[in-house]
């Protein structure tokens, strides 16, 4: 019954993404660029090189997932430009602020800048933490 749930939390996130997979499927076989991003690719130059258990869907939307059994949480490497944290990202603190400002303060986080958001078990866009850049 949980698993079944987690599926359906897990299409439910697809179903959320739909539109926009299908343009960045579009865009890649138009253009040859991927739908999933390393981070480097995406951000050459920005130290980010390192970065693997993070990515990019396009050009606008950072996922970091929580990969890590029992992790309680996870830091985020946001490159430069303006961030918004969404599902699980929704809240997060720096991490050189450890308990400073949170997003309750701070809709939109100045990147670059890590920050720390917390694990979160998986439900409908509640446990995958994503940043979508804002303009």
């Amino acid at each position: 019954q949980e698993n079944l749930k987690h599926c359906a939390d897990a299409a439910s996130l697809h179903a959320e993404f739909s539109d926009t997979i299908l343009a960045l499927a579009n865009e890649a076989a138009r253009t040859g660029e991927p739908i999933m991003r390393h981070m480097e690719y995406a951000f050459p130059g920005e130290g980010l090189e390192l970065v693997n258990d993070q990515f990019m869907l396009g050009e606008n939307i950072l996922v970091a997932p929580v990969l890590e059994k029992g992790a309680r949480g996870r830091v985020v490497h946001l490159p430069g430009g303006r961030w918004q944290g969404l599902g699980a990202a929704k809240e997060w603190e720096t991490v050189r602020d450890q308990g400073g400002y949170s997003s309750e303060e701070r809709e939109v986080v100045e990147g670059p800048e890590q920050v720390s958001v917390a694990a979160r078990p998986f439900g409908r866009l509640s446990g995958l933490a994503y940043f979508k850049r804002v303009t």
